[in-house]
């Protein structure tokens, strides 16, 4: 399980009171530059979905006909598209059948997704840490729009983010990568 206490890939840390215990400027520091917004990736930097994910996998696939995978096998494909996670599960490619694994997915996760994903532990802290500090903070991701700002609604962090871009706006887009 990923933890905010964790050491990030720089190398920063948070002390137990959600305090950096680097350059409050971090890396950029050393070039004169001031830092100015922070962007975060969703899923697994923020909020921990896997649970969620599994369950609507397995869903589609024993809809399909398909034996569920389970939480080991369907987390090697998390970051792939719905239709490759399919085809790396079970080896199917055809694109109608894949499209059905998306379309079932998708209807399952619009179920249950937003529960079931928790904040992962000291994200809240880090956020208003960041934001007190003056900087800007987003996200990116490949989820629909929709979904992240209910679970950012559930866990009360949509005041904390300004900026939020994701590959698909809204339920009518058609997305066809990432996890839903």
């Amino acid at each position: 399980m990923l933890d905010w206490n964790d050491t990030w890939e720089t190398g920063r840390r948070l002390d137990a009171r959600g305090r950096l215990t680097v350059s409050e400027a971090g890396p950029s520091a050393t070039r004169g530059d001031a830092l100015r917004a922070v962007i975060f990736d969703f899923d697994l930097t923020l909020v921990d979905s896997t649970r969620a994910v599994v369950a609507c996998v397995d869903h589609a696939l024993e809809s399909l006909g398909f034996a569920p995978s389970g939480p080991e096998e369907v987390c090697r494909t998390i970051g792939l598209s719905l239709e490759a996670t399919l085809e790396a599960l079970t080896g199917e490619a055809d694109s109608q059948v894949q499209e059905r694994f998306r379309r079932l997915f998708v209807e399952r996760a619009d179920t249950m997704m937003v529960a079931q994903t928790e904040l992962l532990k000291g994200v809240l802290p880090a956020l208003d840490l960041l934001r007190a500090r003056g900087l800007s903070l987003g996200i990116v991701s490949t989820k629909y729009r929709y979904r992240i700002e209910a679970i950012l609604d559930r866990h009360g962090m949509r005041d904390r983010t300004m900026e939020l871009s994701t590959r698909a706006g809204g339920r009518s887009s058609s997305k066809d990568e990432g996890k839903g």
